[in-house]
C-alpha cells in the first residue's frame, strides 16, 4: 500500500464531480501561461470518470489536494500514439495537484499520486501505465517523466506539439518506480 506523509493524508475514489472538476480546473489554472492557456477540460466527461469510480482522490484533512484518473479505454485515439505492445494497459488521465499545497510542497503530491496510480495499475494486473500529456503543461511533463514515463513520440517535445505520449512498463509485484 502506498504510505502517505502523514495519518490526516488518505487516498479515496472520489464522490463529487463538482469537487473534482474545480481541483482540476485550479491545476490547470496555476500552469497556464500567456503562451499556453489553461486547457478546457469537459465537465460531462469528469462526470463520467467520477460516476465510473475512476477518480482517485488525496485528502488532507478534508482538502483535496491531489488527484488522478485510471481507466482501461483510452482517452485519445490510439492511431496517433506509437506505444509498445502491452496485454493490458490502463490510461492515467487528468493529473492534478492543488495549487496552494503544490507551492507549498513542491512535488510530493505529485510524486505520491504517480506512485498510487502504478500501484493501482499493478494491483489491477495492468502491464502499462500510459498517459497523453499536453507539453505546454511542462510541470506536469517533467513530473511524469522523472517517475520513470518515458516519451514515446520523443520527436513531439516542440512546443508547437500539442500531445507528447507516455508510458511506464509495470513489471507485476515489483515497484516501477
Amino acid at each position: 500500500m502506498t504510505a502517505t506523509f502523514a495519518p490526516e493524508w488518505r487516498w479515496e475514489i472520489a464522490q463529487d464531480p463538482n469537487e473534482v472538476h474545480e481541483l482540476l480546473r485550479v491545476s490547470d489554472l496555476a500552469q497556464a501561461t500567456n503562451a499556453a492557456p489553461a486547457p478546457q477540460r469537459n465537465e460531462e466527461r469528469t462526470h463520467f470518470l467520477v460516476k465510473t469510480g475512476c477518480v482517485r482522490l488525496l485528502r488532507k484533512g478534508a482538502d483535496a489536494i491531489a488527484m488522478y484518473a485510471l481507466t482501461e479505454t483510452p482517452p485519445f485515439v490510439l492511431n496517433d500514439a506509437p506505444f509498445q505492445f502491452a496485454s493490458h494497459p490502463l490510461y492515467l488521465q487528468r493529473l492534478a495537484i492543488e495549487p496552494d499545497c503544490a507551492r507549498t510542497l513542491g512535488s510530493v503530491p505529485g510524486i505520491n499520486a504517480l506512485r498510487h496510480a502504478i500501484e493501482v495499475a499493478r494491483d489491477g494486473r495492468a502491464d502499462a501505465l500510459r498517459s497523453e500529456a499536453n507539453p505546454h503543461l511542462t510541470r506536469t511533463l517533467s513530473l511524469l517523466i522523472s517517475m520513470g514515463f518515458e516519451v514515446q513520440n520523443p520527436n513531439a517535445v516542440l512546443p508547437s506539439d500539442n500531445r507528447v505520449y507516455l508510458e511506464v512498463r509495470i513489471r507485476p509485484g515489483r515497484a516501477a518506480v
